[in-house]
């Protein structure tokens, strides 16, 4: 692993105001004005800061949100603080959707979604300013017999697959929910374990 502990890390997740939904944050992409949001971190003494992209967002414009995000993990950095890029988003709000992969998108073609990992994770395979790849935020599946539960477990692997034949340096997490049996079911496609555990 690249650190013997993680016990220095501060952080949190950073939604920029004008983003109503993934896409927004990135199609609307504001230089100056992330800075100024992103920089409202240090105020709670973080050193972390973990930035949700998709693959919807990159599909409609692949040169520009990259260049938008290459600028996001600059800006960061400039605060003082690592990335720790989520590179899919499978929560979903019921009433105020923020957007991201829906269980239909696994049944689709995956190789665009892991051209969109490789150009997001290639450039920046040994920079310092990547603390971890998360590669998913809070995936569905809890236990095995969940009908979705194969397809969310392939596309995972070859995510996580990609990420590493990509030569990344960095250690590779998936931020699940404290539920059933998901440490275990995603702990062999990762380097750390991360759970998100509410209430």
């Amino acid at each position: 692993h690249r650190y013997r502990s993680y016990g220095w890390l501060r952080g949190l997740n950073v939604i920029p105001s004008w983003g109503a939904r993934i896409e927004e944050a990135w199609w609307d992409y504001a230089p100056s004005r992330f800075r100024e949001e992103v920089s409202l971190a240090t105020r709670t003494h973080a050193n972390c800061i973990r930035l949700w992209i998709e693959f919807a967002a990159w599909m409609a414009d692949p040169d520009g949100v990259c260049r938008s995000f290459m600028d996001a993990v600059t800006a960061i950095d400039e605060s003082g603080m690592k990335t720790m890029p989520c590179l899919f988003n499978r929560w979903h709000d019921r009433d105020y959707d923020y957007g991201g992969t829906y269980n239909e998108d696994l049944c689709r073609n995956l190789e665009p979604r892991l051209e969109y990992v490789r150009a997001l994770v290639t450039p920046l395979i040994a920079n310092e300013r990547v603390l971890v790849w998360d590669l998913c935020n809070e995936p569905a599946t809890c236990r095995l017999d969940d009908p979705i539960a194969a397809r969310e477990i392939h596309w995972l692997s070859r995510v996580a697959d990609t990420v590493r034949q990509t030569g990344a340096k960095q250690p590779i997490t998936i931020g699940t929910h404290q539920v059933g049996d998901n440490m275990d079911i995603y702990a062999p496609l990762c380097d750390v374990l991360c759970c998100h555990p509410y209430g």
